[in-house]
């Protein structure tokens, strides 16, 4: 189980104010960090990405940090709802009752790809000027040998289109955390709730963990 914090609700305020992304940054970066420990459909001499994340909540808003640690950086997709599970990706899905669940799916430069559906197949995107309430933020560094890359990701009540409540407050749902590289020179899948499936695959709901909102 996951237990999102509530951060004051007055809290980050205008997005667009650097000292509000600042204070931000701030929080998440003391909040606990959670490990997507599970590197599945791997091979043997495979390397392993070191990824977390950090999540909180203001009743109107999700606040989520990936820490992302990766031999490769692959950032070619710009578009929108476009194939940004190709490049060097984080994932967050979530559902809040059966009748289906979110995806929300950013590259390393934030080109979001976000829909809501019951499984892999019976999907519908959500609308741009929907995903364009979404923030997003990297900062990218690189090492000798390794890039290093965070991305502060604000995801606002009002995105999720298909459900009508009005606060996070007390909210449960489930969810998984996610990254991925397909067309990285190793492609690699990480998992914070355990999947068991012969062949990659994270539309898989019966796998996520619960989410409980503070």
């Amino acid at each position: 189980m996951l237990l999102v914090k509530k951060i004051n609700e007055d809290f980050a305020g205008d997005f667009s104010s650097e000292q509000s992304v600042e204070n931000l940054n701030s929080v998440l970066n003391d909040l606990q960090k959670h490990a997507l420990e599970f590197h599945l459909w791997k091979n043997e001499n495979d390397d392993t990405p070191k990824v977390c994340f950090s999540i909180a909540h203001n009743s109107h808003s999700i606040f989520l940090k990936f820490f992302v640690e990766e031999n490769e950086i692959r950032a070619n997709i710009t578009k929108t709802n476009g194939a940004v599970w190709k490049d060097s990706c984080v994932e967050f899905f979530i559902s809040f009752n059966e009748s289906g669940y979110y995806n929300f799916e950013f590259n390393c430069i934030g080109t979001v790809l976000a829909a809501f559906g019951k499984n892999r197949n019976e999907r519908t995107f959500l609308p741009e000027e929907v995903l364009k309430k979404i923030e997003t933020q990297t900062k990218l560094t690189k090492g000798s040998n390794r890039f290093y890359w965070k991305m502060l990701i604000v995801i606002p009540i009002q995105t999720f289109i298909h459900d009508s409540f009005q606060s996070l407050d007390g909210i449960i749902g489930k969810g998984n955390f996610y990254k991925c590289g397909d067309e990285l020179s190793q492609s690699h899948y990480l998992v914070w709730s355990k999947i068991h499936s012969d062949k990659p695959d994270f539309h898989l709901p019966q796998f996520f963990g619960e989410i409980r909102f503070e």
